[in-house]
C-alpha cells in the first residue's frame, strides 16, 4: 500500500521558507510563520491519527523548524527596525543643531 504525503507537509515547509526570506518586512514574516507553524501542527495531527496511510514528517518538521526560524528573525527584524529609526533620528536631530546657520 502506499502512503500519502500528509495533506498540508508542502504548505507548511513552503510558508517557513517564505518566513524566512521576508522576516525583514516583519509582518509578512510573522504572517508566513504562524500559517506554516499551523499547517505543520494539522499535519502532524493527521500524520498521528492515520500512520499507516500518510507520510511526510520530515517535511513537517522541516516546516516547523523553518517557522520557528522565520519566527525569530521576525523579532530581530523588529530590533532592526526600530535600532535603524532611532538612529536617523539621532543623526537628524544632530545635524540640525550643528548647522552653523544663524537667524
Amino acid at each position: 500500500m502506499n502512503k500519502q504525503l500528509a495533506p498540508t507537509a508542502i504548505a507548511s515547509m513552503v510558508c517557513g521558507i517564505l518566513s524566512i526570506n521576508f522576516s525583514l518586512l516583519v509582518i509578512p514574516g510573522f504572517i508566513l510563520s504562524a500559517i506554516g507553524k499551523s499547517k505543520a501542527n494539522e499535519g502532524y495531527d493527521v500524520l498521528l491519527a492515520h500512520p499507516d496511510e500518510y507520510t511526510g514528517e520530515g517535511f513537517l518538521k522541516a516546516g516547523s523548524i523553518t517557522s520557528k526560524v522565520g519566527l525569530i528573525l521576525s523579532f530581530v527584524g523588529i530590533l532592526y527596525w526600530i535600532f535603524y529609526f532611532v538612529l536617523i533620528f539621532k543623526m537628524t536631530e544632530t545635524a540640525y543643531h550643528s548647522y552653523p546657520y544663524y537667524y
